[in-house]
């Protein structure tokens, strides 16, 4: 199985702008808003896509 190693910054509130990098196979590809998606997102007219992962996860908690 061939695995990689994503880079990226903290979580924010801006959904405009994300940076981060993709390591595999012993290269480096930039990652942006160009190619995540974010939740809730739905793909249509697409044959595939590579790779799936969730970058960021959080339990929310609501308080009494």
């Amino acid at each position: 199985m061939n695995s990689g190693e994503i880079e990226c910054e903290c979580p924010n509130n801006n959904l405009n702008k994300f940076e981060g990098n993709l390591k595999w196979k012993n290269e480096i590809y930039p990652l942006t808003n160009q190619n995540i998606l974010l939740r809730g997102t739905k793909l249509r007219n697409t044959q595939w896509i590579v790779g799936s992962q969730l970058l960021f996860f959080f339990f929310q908690v609501k308080k009494n």
